[in-house]
């Protein structure tokens, strides 16, 4: 009778491990599926650089984006940039993974051979694309050659890399967009005879970023002080959004670049306008896009937060925007930014030089606030927000329970060294660093989501976050 005890006792662990061991594969085939369809798309960049000379950048790259700029939960290297290509004489060959349907090559050489200066090519998951680079000349050709052929020839023909933006006036602004709408217009048949989806993502790109850089260059001249300039921008500017097309299509929402930076750039300087601080700006930003249709409105929302909220308050902002978000993606993003920037979580663990290539880390500094300044050369606000600190940084110039860290995001290191000569953007008692040639790609900024310049962060001697985004003082 024992034994048969026994014998069932067995039995009953035998089951109970095998129904272990079966829950065990199934999870890590799960894991795999979910791997394997992370990365289920790729394409391939190659090419050859046959001649270098005085029309190459100091730094030229091709970089590819991943369709949806805001998705910071993919893996991927950089997450904006997700493979940045540096060109050098030679052959190069690259098959890059990605998770995207559609993916975004930018081609960053001089002004003369770059063929789509302020463009993108749009390219399939699975295509590939190839670049010879021959002293001004830069040949294309690839898996879809009639595609390429299309998008050169277009965006050599667009406003987006015409000159001559730099005396505008108000007046001028519509009809810059209506002739932007009228090319796109041209354009359309061929762009259906490319295919349906690709076809609507060139439209929607090609407006979204023509739009996008005159808007910029005219937001530029809003510096001008007369009420006659800024109330002709606006009366512009309200035109533009009236004509604006709010689309909620996956489609759109999930695959471009631009979509959502043409929307908050109208957005936001037409807030500008009215508003005359800075916390209202943000705090009628969110409320206006609350008003757009779903889920238009929730990736806005999200976006807001994207590109740094600068309002006052953003803890309770993003809690408010975590309420009442229902798109899932979005949901996601903005858990995300509240994980990231909340208050007491250690900094993240970077690693930057100084003008020596002396390398620092956060652990150099425990025991001190640490008081973070990103900024880029040419940058007037930079410039102003490093005036306002001077005074701040001779108060606590001889003591040891504050350091300064100055971080200059520009790729190019001699104007970087070039910018701190004459001491517009820094003071000597701050220490000088940089992010390396990756810009605002660099892990730190990209984990804190910096985008918008100036920018302070303050950590406590503890080495815990205190604030992502400090108010300016």
């Amino acid at each position: 009778m024992g034994s048969h005890k026994i014998k069932d006792e067995i039995m009953k662990l035998n089951v109970l491990f095998l129904t272990f061991m079966m829950c065990l594969l199934s999870k890590v085939w799960a894991t795999a599926v979910r791997e394997t369809e992370r990365y289920s798309n790729s394409v391939v960049v190659c090419g050859q650089v046959l001649d270098e000379n005085e029309y190459l950048f100091s730094n030229p790259k091709i970089t590819v984006y991943h369709a949806g700029a805001m998705d910071y939960l993919r893996p991927l290297p950089y997450a904006r940039s997700i493979f940045p290509v540096i060109l050098e004489k030679g052959n190069f060959y690259h098959k890059i993974k990605t998770n995207s349907n559609f993916i975004y090559v930018k081609i960053e050489l001089s002004t003369k051979t770059n063929i789509l200066k302020s463009g993108y090519l749009l390219l399939k998951a699975g295509d590939s694309l190839k670049v010879i680079v021959n002293g001004e000349k830069v040949k294309l050709s690839g898996s879809n050659p009639a595609s390429l052929r299309f998008q050169q020839e277009f965006y050599e023909a667009s406003l987006i890399n015409k000159r001559g933006l730099s005396l505008l006036e108000p007046d001028h602004l519509w009809p810059l967009v209506k002739a932007v709408d009228s090319l796109a217009d041209v354009f359309e048949p061929r762009w259906k005879s490319i295919g349906g989806e690709m076809g609507k993502l060139l439209s929607v790109e090609y407006r979204a970023r023509a739009n996008s850089k005159i808007l910029f260059r005219f937001h530029q001249l809003r510096t001008r002080t007369d009420q006659a300039y800024s109330k002709a921008l606006l009366n512009a500017l309200l035109r533009i959004q009236h004509n604006m097309k709010r689309d909620t299509t996956s489609l759109v929402l999930d695959n471009t670049i631009s979509y959502f930076e043409s929307l908050w750039f109208v957005e936001k300087t037409i807030i500008e306008l009215k508003a005359s601080q800075e916390h209202i700006l943000w705090t009628n930003l969110m409320a206006k896009f609350r008003t757009f249709p779903y889920p238009l409105n929730d990736r806005m929302m999200a976006y807001v937060f994207w590109k740094g909220f600068r309002g006052a308050d953003p803890e309770q902002y993003l809690k408010i925007a975590k309420a009442e978000t229902k798109d899932q993606k979005s949901v996601k993003l903005l858990n995300y930014f509240d994980e990231i920037n909340s208050r007491g979580r250690s900094i993240y663990d970077f690693r930057l030089p100084d003008i020596n290539g002396k390398y620092y880390q956060p652990k150099d500094f425990l025991g001190k606030v640490m008081v973070l300044h990103f900024w880029f050369t040419n940058c007037y606000a930079c410039a102003e927000l490093s005036k306002t600190l001077h005074p701040i940084i001779e108060k606590y110039r001889n003591s040891d329970k504050v350091v300064f860290l100055n971080i200059n995001i520009d790729r190019d290191i001699e104007k970087w060294k070039s910018s701190l000569k004459g001491g517009m953007y820094s003071h000597p008692k701050e220490i000088m660093l940089y992010t390396e040639k990756m810009g605002a790609d660099h892990p730190l900024l990209i984990n804190y989501s910096i985008k918008a310049f100036p920018r302070i962060m303050v950590v406590g001697r503890d080495g815990k976050l205190i604030s992502s985004d400090a108010v300016r003082p």
